[in-house]
């Protein structure tokens, strides 16, 4: 019998017993045996667990619960060859949601996954360089975004209870305190060519164009393409906040004083002061540079 691999968030549910024993029953009415069940906790969010996984046989892995939970699930299966079923159960739920996958009902993305086939998608590569000496690296993947600065500022200062009470407006309340903090002189480089130069808010390198509320930040964007997709954001001022949002509301991708995109294979990203990192909205402290790549269809998905 085939088996599979249950890697949950406990936080993601109120009931951890009755969740077990429903997606367990799950399995049994596909005719697979009783699966593996790993927990996750706040020192070993999902790496680990999902190399235990691998090394116990399984033949599909299940991480349950939001985008930075499938991240660290992500960076052991990826290359693996063997499939993630999505159990999204997060505040922005970014990859199903760009998926077209079931999220917040952990019974149905299970049957997704159970009876669904492959898409083979990229993941996105980032090597962080924490203080610009080039001498103290750190390697991490993503599979939804990557953001230097403002957006990053706005995940770490959230609240979870705050997301537990409102779901993703809290990002909106509780980024607001950022907003007029001061872009900081970056450069933008892309496949090797200084692509944008000045001051920035944030950037953001995506490998899925769709935010919550249905914002396509990146229309362009597609997991399966081999590419990235950037956007660098300035504004300080309320009446540039005013341009910027309407322009990306527009999904327009014409570049203004406030908006750049960019595409290519290859981002490096230098600041001239260290500001904040996220990855699938993960706060990762400060860096003053970062490289981002991409390693195509290197992660098999179950979808419809």
């Amino acid at each position: 019998m085939k088996r599979g691999a249950l890697i949950v968030n406990p936080t993601k549910t109120r009931d951890v017993d009755r969740l077990r024993h429903d997606l367990t029953a799950v399995f049994a009415a596909y005719g697979w045996a009783e699966p593996l069940w790993l927990e996750t906790t706040v020192e070993d969010p999902g790496i680990s667990q999902g190399h235990q996984a691998l090394a116990e046989g399984a033949d599909l892995v299940c991480p349950l619960g939001g985008d930075g939970t499938v991240r660290c699930v992500a960076t052991a299966l990826r290359g693996s060859g063997v499939p993630m079923g999505l159990l999204a159960g997060g505040t922005g739920n970014l990859l199903a949601r760009n998926l077209g996958l079931p999220f917040r009902r952990y019974t149905d993305g299970l049957r997704v996954a159970l009876s669904g086939r492959d898409f083979l998608i990229d993941v996105g590569t980032v090597r962080l360089d924490r203080d610009g000496s080039g001498e103290h690296v750190e390697d991490h993947c993503f599979l939804v975004m990557a953001g230097h600065g403002l957006d990053a500022d706005m995940l770490g200062g959230t609240p979870e209870p705050l997301k537990t009470k409102i779901g993703w407006m809290a990002y909106v309340v509780a980024g607001a305190k950022h907003l007029r903090a001061q872009p900081v002189a970056t450069e933008v480089y892309v496949d090797g060519h200084l692509s944008r130069s000045g001051p920035a808010t944030t950037v953001m390198v995506g490998n899925c164009g769709q935010l919550t509320g249905g914002v396509r930040l990146m229309p362009q964007a597609r997991v399966d393409d081999g590419l990235l997709n950037g956007v660098v954001l300035s504004a300080g001022r309320p009446s540039e906040w005013t341009r910027l949002v309407m322009h990306v509301l527009s999904t327009k991708m014409t570049d203004s004083m406030e908006v750049s995109h960019l595409i290519g294979q290859e981002f490096t990203v230098q600041a001239a002061e260290p500001r904040s990192v996220e990855l699938d909205g993960d706060l990762l402290g400060e860096t003053v540079g970062m490289t981002i790549g991409i390693d195509r269809r290197s992660l098999a998905i179950r979808v419809p």
